[in-house]
């Protein structure tokens, strides 16, 4: 785990700058799309998943379901 970069303050539209640091750590790059979700745990908390990751988690997801019900067509 790395350890916590900021605060950063919210811009009045509602956004923020990742550090450099966060970018490389999380590989991510300029243009790279993510996926923002808020979490329970810690409550008010998000989490920021790059593409490739939310991709194979709702595919990973989809598998489940198909092997939970077979007939289930998506």
């Amino acid at each position: 785990m790395h350890p916590p970069h900021g605060p950063h303050r919210i811009s009045k539209n509602g956004q923020i700058v990742l550090p450099k640091e966060v970018l490389q750590a999380a590989r991510l790059e300029s243009g790279d799309a993510v996926y923002v979700i808020v979490i329970e745990d810690p409550p008010g908390s998000i989490l920021v998943v790059p593409m490739e990751v939310a991709t194979r988690w709702f595919e990973l997801g989809r598998q489940a379901d198909q092997a939970n019900d077979p007939e289930a067509t998506l």
